[in-house]
């Protein structure tokens, strides 16, 4: 049985001694804990985002763009309806972010919100949902899912890391579709009735600790957006990797950066 990694340790390229003033502060950590964070503490689970991380989502947004679009021809005043609820879920979900709402029923809110912001009744909400959110991306996600992503996912295990996803929406059905749930232990989403409010709230985080059952500095979570992602995670004690997208976060060094998911195991491996 696995026995854990130190993956983070004060190598140059992780964690340069020069950043240590610009790595997040956390209370009863001095500055040489923040200079070589945690190194001692071994890595038994990594959790990752779902959406942006897993899969790459420009093309899944041209996809989906092409389905509305189809959708739109044969059926202009629906489908008008309908965009405008999409765009009002998806900004509910950012004004509830923002207000850092620390209560369950997350995802019902949002609903209720974006229900209003729409002036259409909630049941309409969430049947524009599933369909859009939940339903018409599977097909595509295949296609869409980052390169490696089932062969990274397999070295990780087998090296006897627990995997786990923590995503604002619901993420089993996607995890499926990526190839990937044979390889994950855990799934918890921002909809689940024991968190509390969506990323960066912590508790989501803490949540798939317990669930995985491993101290949350005992993890690693992979994510895509550092104000969200990184910001979460690290709250909740868990070390941070962002996948840097392009080169967009570079310049972001709150937390450690990766180019691509096979890094990770690059990483574990360098270190085991």
């Amino acid at each position: 049985m696995y026995g854990g990694l130190a993956i983070f340790r004060c190598e140059p390229n992780l964690w340069d001694s020069k950043d240590k003033d610009r790595l997040p502060q956390s209370p009863g950590h001095s500055d040489s804990d923040r200079a070589c964070p945690r190194s001692e503490r071994r890595i038994e689970g990594i959790v990752f985002d779902v959406d942006g991380t897993l899969y790459h989502a420009l093309p899944l947004r041209l996809g989906m763009t092409a389905l509305l679009a189809a959708a739109m021809l044969t059926n202009p005043l629906t489908m008008m309806e309908k965009l405008k609820i999409i765009r009002c879920f998806r900004k509910a979900q950012e004004v509830l972010r923002s207000a850092g709402t620390a209560s369950s029923g997350s995802c019902d809110r949002q609903i209720l919100l974006a229900a209003k912001m729409a002036a259409v009744s909630s049941e309409m909400v969430t049947d524009v949902v599933s369909e859009w959110f939940y339903k018409r991306p599977l097909p595509l996600l295949p296609r869409c899912r980052r390169r490696g992503l089932q062969e990274v996912f397999r070295r990780l295990q087998g090296q006897g890391l627990t995997l786990g996803v923590f995503s604002d929406y619901p993420a089993e059905e996607k995890i499926e579709a990526l190839g990937i749930a044979q390889w994950v232990s855990v799934l918890v989403s921002s909809c689940d009735p024991d968190v509390s409010g969506f990323k960066p709230h912590s508790t989501g985080f803490v949540t798939a600790a317990k669930k995985m059952g491993i101290d949350p500095e005992r993890i690693l979570y992979v994510g895509d957006r550092p104000e969200v992602d990184g910001k979460g995670a690290a709250a909740a004690g868990m070390e941070v990797a962002i996948l840097d997208r392009g080169g967009l976060f570079s310049r972001d060094h709150s937390y450690p950066a990766v180019n691509s998911l096979k890094e990770i195991v690059e990483v574990v491996n360098r270190h085991g």
